[in-house]
Parts: C-alpha cells; sequence; structure tokens
C-alpha cells in the first residue's frame, strides 16, 4: 500500500499572515502569447493547460484546443463526442506524452495524433477520475474514492493488455463522489511523480515501486484537516463539513529544483473565497514563503497578479488572463499590444521565471 516510513518526511511551515514579495518568487517575465481567436476556438475557459514540444493544449469542456507556444497561433483541436469508434462522452482529463494526445473518459483512454485522428483506444476494468501519462507503457490511474477497484492509485501497461504493475492508497467503499477541481498528480519528474489528494496536506512520490510522503506542510488557516479525520471521513462528509470554510483545498503544483521547493495551493479564505496561494520553501533551512495571487498588483510585474495559475513548464510558471482584464491591464500600465486587443479576445497566456 504505503512503503517506507510515514514519518520520515519534510514538515514545511508556512504563514500565511506573513505576506512575501512577488521578487522573491518571480525573476523575470519571458513574455506572453496571444490565443488565436476564430470561430472554430472560442475558449469557454481553461480546464487544464499543458505544453509540450511548442504545442499548448487546452481542455475547454469537452474540446481540446491546441496553439503554437511561440505565437498562440490556432493549430486545430480534437472535437470527437459520440459513442462511436475514436470518440468520447466526455473529458475527464488529457495528457500528452511524446507528442501523442491522451483522452481519458471514464474507463477508456483514447490516444489522438496532433490532427485529432484517433490511434488507439485503452479501456480499462473501472472508470476513473484522472490520470497521468508517464510513458507508452506507463501510465498512473486515479480513482478519488471512486470506483469498484478500491485502489486511489493504479499503475499500468498499456502495452501489455493494461497489466496491473502497482497499486497504492487503498479505501474501503466506492463513495462514488467526484471533485471536477481535484489536481491530484502535481508534476512529473525524473522516475517518478509528485501526488497531492485534496483537502490533503501531504505531497507523496508515487514510482512503481514506492508510494511515500516526503513534504507535509502546516499551514495555519483556521481549519487545519488531520490526517485522522482525511482518512476517517467520506469526501461528501469533508466537503460539507468544510465548505466556505477556512481550509486547504488542493496543493495543485510541485516542482522541486536546486534545493527549492515551489508549490501553488488551493484554499478557501476566509472574506476573499477561493485563492491561489503561492509558497517557496528553502528545503535545507524549511524556511518557507507566502505570496496571496491576485492581492496586489506589483508594477514590476504587473501581469503575474492579473490571471490564474495553469501550472509549470519547467522553471516557468503559466498564467492565464481574460481578454478583457489583460486588456485594461495593457492600457493601465502602458503596454501597448496588450491594450490594442479586444475584450472578446481568448486569454493570454504570460510566461513567467520562478526566481530559485
Amino acid at each position: 500500500n504505503r512503503t517506507g516510513d510515514d514519518n520520515n518526511h519534510q514538515l514545511i511551515t508556512v504563514d500565511i499572515h506573513q505576506q512575501g514579495e512577488i521578487k522573491d518568487f518571480i525573476k523575470s517575465m519571458d513574455g506572453y502569447v496571444f490565443l488565436e481567436t476564430n470561430d472554430s476556438c472560442i475558449l469557454q475557459g481553461i480546464d487544464k493547460l499543458k505544453i509540450e514540444n511548442d504545442v499548448i493544449y487546452i481542455a475547454d469542456g469537452d474540446v481540446l484546443q491546441m496553439f503554437d507556444r511561440k505565437d498562440g497561433k490556432w493549430l486545430g483541436k480534437i472535437d470527437r463526442q459520440g459513442r462511436g469508434p475514436g470518440e468520447y462522452i466526455y473529458i475527464d482529463d488529457f495528457d500528452v506524452c511524446d507528442s501523442e494526445i491522451y483522452v481519458l473518459s471514464g474507463n477508456k483512454i483514447i490516444v489522438y495524433d496532433n490532427s485529432g485522428s484517433s490511434l488507439r483506444t485503452v479501456r480499462m476494468d473501472y472508470g476513473y477520475d484522472k490520470f497521468c501519462v508517464v510513458g507508452k507503457d506507463r501510465v498512473w490511474l486515479y480513482s478519488s474514492r471512486s470506483n469498484d477497484g478500491k485502489f486511489n492509485f493504479v499503475l499500468i501497461d498499456p502495452s501489455d493488455g493494461n497489466k496491473v504493475l502497482a497499486e497504492y492508497d487503498p479505501f474501503e467503499e466506492n463513495e462514488s463522489y467526484l471533485f471536477s477541481d481535484n489536481r491530484p498528480f502535481c508534476s512529473k519528474e525524473s522516475g517518478f511523480v509528485y501526488t497531492a489528494q485534496i483537502y490533503d496536506n501531504i505531497v507523496y512520490r508515487l514510482s512503481e515501486d514506492e508510494y511515500e510522503p516526503v513534504y507535509e506542510f502546516d499551514i495555519n488557516l483556521k481549519n487545519r484537516i488531520t490526517q485522522e479525520e482525511l482518512h476517517g471521513s467520506s469526501y461528501g462528509e469533508l466537503s460539507d463539513r468544510y465548505k466556505n470554510e477556512e481550509s486547504l483545498r488542493n496543493i495543485e503544483y510541485v516542482t522541486v529544483d536546486d534545493n527549492t521547493l515551489f508549490a501553488v495551493f488551493s484554499c478557501f479564505l476566509s472574506e476573499r473565497g477561493y485563492r491561489d496561494c503561492f509558497v517557496k520553501v528553502d528545503l535545507k533551512s524549511g524556511k518557507s514563503e507566502y505570496y496571496l495571487v491576485n492581492e496586489n498588483i506589483d508594477p514590476a510585474f504587473p501581469l503575474f497578479d492579473s490571471g490564474d495559475i495553469e501550472g509549470y513548464d519547467g522553471k516557468t510558471v503559466i498564467s492565464s488572463i481574460y481578454a478583457a482584464w489583460a486588456k485594461k491591464q495593457g492600457e493601465d500600465f502602458g503596454i501597448e499590444d496588450l491594450a490594442a486587443i479586444s475584450e472578446y479576445d481568448n486569454p493570454v497566456l504570460v510566461f513567467h521565471t520562478l526566481n530559485y
């Protein structure tokens, strides 16, 4: 189930009342990209964003749109809703590996090329909520306590008849309770992935051979959900108990390099609602710095606090800004090309380099 010593991990204290400075988190702005707007690609929102080989992949509802990373040109889309071969009912999740696009829909994964042609379909015994593709012969599936297999993390080999290679984090009862905003896979690393489940303050290292806690965040929110409460309550009970109560929701994105850890949390904060919280940790000293995103606009980096964090691309943090707000920021801060866009355009993606 789990391997190793559960206490053999680093405890990190985070003080949400000590707001850091953006310059401690962000080294520079690397530019921004206007996502092309046309009748075929009017984005209603960004459910998930991935970048691979200079292609931006964006899930918007049950359509997957593709744009050029360099200039934002629209490259095409996957819009294959249906019940026929190569079609999906809905997009639960998607991932990209070696320029192949994997779409999870219930108990099947459909693999497409960049033209939208289906290459193959992988069928599982149970339906899954999220997944993470680490190779053509390695796919992690996540169930969110909501299938009859009763393991949250299952590693399969699609090239070998979906052979099960590992199973971790068992649960006793199929709760059939899904969170659309649950992001259990925080990042892919060499040989493993970082994971954190909803309401959990612990980040785990997950590989074929281990599922071990590595970082535990002690955050001084008004409500702290203990491990005993997390594992002793159903997700439905936790959702009812902490709805509109100050608490951790998700540790969403994690990246570690040069003994520095960056993490993005989703928290419900009193009088502020759901917000993104940025944390930087010196892993040698254990010192942490905290930054509440979208609280203030710093003139040095006016676009960072103007949008929503969508993830990392190496040492770059990616944010999206709705066109109307990007236009206003362009006008306020004298950024001419931003000021010139239409408020009805697709969002603008902004790239900032993390300050290691």
